[in-house]
């Protein structure tokens, strides 16, 4: 089952309205979370256009995320209340970002891929909405969507979030 965009977008322009928020306001809190960092800010485009995605850069979706105080899992169809520790994104100080550890995400699929024996191929079927080239990309640090992420997670039976790690960049 896969993280509903439609949903993050929902809940974004519900707290956005609340707050008396434009979009462009909302993206500069949002971007304030990791302001001391060096990398590029989320646009207001990445957010507003969610409702119409299939995927999102998984690493903006993080900062989204940490601004709701939210669950990945909070956003998959059906889902009860994941207020479980092991859920919970941390929030971090303007001077570190939220980031994905792909290799370490790579590292625990590969793991269970010797395990039980499977080509890359077979994974990423078993996966579903991921090629194998995907995956083996991710032990180079290639970057990750927030859906591939949140499949990947359910596969391995782990939160999204025990795939994130505090970044200064």
């Amino acid at each position: 089952m896969d993280l509903d965009l439609n949903a993050l977008f929902t809940v974004l322009d519900s707290q956005r309205v609340a707050r008396s928020l434009s979009w462009n306001a909302l993206t500069r809190e949002i971007n304030a979370l990791f302001r001391d960092v060096p990398c590029h800010p989320i646009a207001t485009s990445t957010i507003t256009s969610l409702e119409s995605k299939r995927e999102v850069i998984g690493n903006a979706a993080l900062q989204m995320l940490v601004w709701l105080d939210r669950t990945p899992e909070s956003f998959l169809p059906g889902h009860q209340n994941s207020s479980e520790l092991d859920q919970v994104l941390p929030r971090l100080g303007p001077d570190r970002i939220l980031r994905f550890d792909t290799l370490a995400i790579f590292q625990a699929i590969e793991a269970v891929r010797v395990e039980r024996a499977l080509t890359w191929r077979e994974v990423a079927e078993e996966i579903g909405g991921v090629t194998a080239g995907q995956l083996t990309r991710l032990g180079k640090g290639a970057g990750i969507g927030i859906v591939a992420a949140g499949r990947i997670a359910q596969w391995l039976d782990r939160p999204v979030a025990s795939f994130t790690v505090a970044s200064a960049l």
